[in-house]
């Protein structure tokens, strides 16, 4: 069964089931944000509210937050952006090197020329 992105507001809904019947992971479009209903999954919940990771935005980019049941519908499509893998080939950001301490004990102290 399809769950489209809900069109409702969440103020509206009287069929509001538990933010806890949603078991971690699940997926869930999130209502924020005015009127829109962004894709998401749950990091844990209790009966009243769920901490959601979901995208704000139509970029990659994530956030978490806090959310009420109301707030919260079920979701069985696939969002591209889950889980986003970096692409084949693509080069990970690197960490720069931090110096040992033998390096750090050879570099001059301040203002003092070599």
């Amino acid at each position: 069964m399809r769950m489209p992105v809900p069109t409702i507001h969440p103020d509206n809904r009287d069929d509001v089931p538990p933010a806890d019947s949603y078991g971690q992971g699940a997926r869930v479009w999130v209502h924020r944000g005015g009127s829109l209903w962004r894709p998401g999954r749950i990091d844990s919940a209790t009966p009243m509210a769920a901490m959601v990771t979901y995208r704000p935005t139509e970029h990659r980019g994530t956030a978490v937050d806090t959310v009420t049941a109301a707030h919260l519908a079920p979701r069985t499509e696939d969002d591209p952006m889950d889980g986003a893998q970096p692409r084949p080939g693509a080069r990970l950001p690197v960490r720069p090197r931090t110096p040992d301490r033998d390096q750090v004990r050879d570099l001059p102290a301040a203002g003092e020329r070599r």
